[in-house]
This record gives structure tokens, sequence and C-alpha cells, in this order.
């Protein structure tokens, strides 16, 4: 659900955005195991409601029923209900997809974005067909759908999404509370979009910080990156209270760049914004003492693959 938690600025945000999770729970290809495995580990016995409402979801005799009951699909209702759409396969895209763009006619806020949350897995799930469907769904959603939409659209590798993304990026970038952003840079990042560098180089420039930005800069920051990245670099080396806690997160969000960029071309731009020599040296050889791999490591719950299905590893358009 959307997270109500407003960045200020200066202060240290540590959490990752419900963009970000969604991305590394609700996307993954065995989400429905997932789902076992917590619900196992709670040992919680489903409540009255959870239990009739996973009654109605087993008794659906249609894909059209089934989608109709995703605001009930929460506890141990939500397992059965993925189970169910898995059973219908691509034949629930139809019915996703009204779904889908009627979703602003549902009142209440939290059961719209639930309902959607769950559709949009759905889509997932179902590879380049529910790419597909996605996008065409994409203008009908809400602010938070849409960045929902947006990292899925990126995780399926669905190209013709690359304009639709910018421009929700470009609605969205100046709004106090970062996670829409977040959720759109996902979808820009994955796409590989030309001016992906330029716009998390302007963002950090302008003084936005969320928990993503180093993980972000490390997977796919570029040239446009790096300056921005050695003016924190050097208020963490100064003590500066902002970034008092930063500084291997930044040496290695630049050692990923340098990996990415080459060490001699990394050598020369750092060499536009770093003096003396000895401390390019000290910079570069960050990156040759930590592999991609180690740095990976790292930041491990950003760069934690998503299983695609088989169709949709190709991409689509």
């Amino acid at each position: 659900m959307t997270n109500q938690t407003e960045q200020q600025s200066g202060e240290n945000v540590t959490l990752p955005s419900p963009q970000t999770l969604f991305r590394i729970v609700g996307l993954r290809k065995d989400f429905d195991k997932t789902l076992q495995s917590v619900y196992r580990a709670t040992s919680a016995q489903p409540t009255s409601q959870e239990g009739a409402a996973f009654q109605r979801i087993v008794e659906a005799t249609s894909a059209t029923d089934v989608v109709r009951l995703a605001s009930l699909s929460r506890g141990v209702a939500q397992l059965v209900w993925v189970q169910r759409m898995t059973e219908f396969g691509d034949a629930a895209v139809p019915a996703i997809v009204r779904r889908l763009k009627s979703s602003q006619s549902i009142f209440d806020e939290d059961e719209r974005h639930i309902v959607v949350e769950r559709l949009i897995g759905a889509l997932k799930r179902l590879g380049t067909p529910g790419g597909q469907a996605l996008l065409d769904c994409f203008n009908n959603l809400d602010d938070y759908c849409q960045s929902l939409a947006a990292v899925t659209l990126g995780v399926l590798n669905v190209e013709a999404a690359r304009d639709a993304i910018w421009r929700f990026f470009q609605r969205v970038r100046k709004y106090p509370q970062p996670d829409y952003l977040v959720g759109a840079l996902w979808g820009l990042l994955d796409l590989q979009h030309p001016q992906a560098d330029e716009v998390m180089a302007e963002l950090m420039n302008s003084g936005r910080f969320f928990a993503e930005q180093y993980p972000l800069a490390a997977l796919g920051g570029g040239t446009a990156c790096v300056q921005p990245l050695i003016r924190r670099l050097s208020g963490a080396i100064v003590g500066a209270e902002r970034y008092k806690d930063e500084r291997d997160d930044i040496l290695l969000a630049l050692a990923a760049i340098g990996h990415r960029l080459g060490l001699e071309a990394y050598r020369a731009v750092l060499n536009e914004y770093v003096k003396p020599e000895q401390t390019v040296n000290s910079i570069v050889d960050v990156a040759v003492q930590n592999t991609p791999e180690r740095i990976a490591g790292y930041f491990k719950m950003y760069f934690a693959p998503i299983d695609l299905p088989e169709e949709a590893v190709a991409g689509g358009s």
C-alpha cells in the first residue's frame, strides 16, 4: 500500500518504497510459494472472514468471478486467489483488463490498491501477454497503481512502455513523497531508457533522498551520475551529517558505474571532478577491489533477479 511517511529534506530515508518491495516480493515467479512459506511461518489461524472469502474464491466458476473477488484476497484467501488465477492463465486477461480500466471507480483507496496490486501481479505471472495488457490499462490507473505498473512493465521488458513511463515520471518527479518516482525509475532503468542516467543525476543534484538512490545508481547509473556521487562522497569524507552513514554506499555505487564504463573511461570521468590524482587512484582502487558480483552482494536486496516466465525473457513491444 501507499507509504504515508513523507520525505523531509536532510532526513536519512532508509526504508525501501512500497514500489521496490512490490518488485522484490510481489513480482516473484514463485510468489504463491512465498506466500505459503510466510503463512506457515506465522502459524496464524484464518479468521472467520478469511475463511468465508477462501470458500467463495474456491467456489468461483469463472475468471471474471475470481477477478471480482480480488478485494477479498487477504491472509489465507490470498493464497487460493493466486492459485485460482494461475489456473485460468491467459483466459483471465480480458476480465483483468476490464477491472483495471474501471479501477478508479473503487471509492475506497485501500481496497482499490489491494485489487490493483493483485491484478498486476497476476498479469506479471503471464509474461508477455500480461505486459501488453497492463500497458493497455496504464492510463486508466491512479498514481500509486501506475507506479506499480511502471515497475512491472520494466520487469517484463515491455519496450513499448518507455514513453508512458517517461511521461509518468515527468509528472510525479517533483511530488514531495518519492515513492511514485522510484516506481518510475525502476521501469526506466529496466527498459534502459536513454535518459535514465541523466534524471538520476538530476535527482541527486536537486537534493532528493530515498533508500533506493545508491542501489539504482549502481544498477543503471552512468557518466552523469558520477559528479553528484562525488559531491556526496566529499560530504561523507568531511563528516557532513547528512552523508555520514553513506560513504560505503556511495563508493560502491561509483564502483559499479566504473565497471560498467570500463576503468579507463571511469578514470577519465573522475579526472573532471576529482583532484589530486592520488584521490582519483583511491576511488578507482575501490572498483578494482570490488567485483561486480561483490557489489551485487552488497546491494543484494535490490540486485536480486526477478524470475520471468520464459516467454517474457525476449521482451515485448
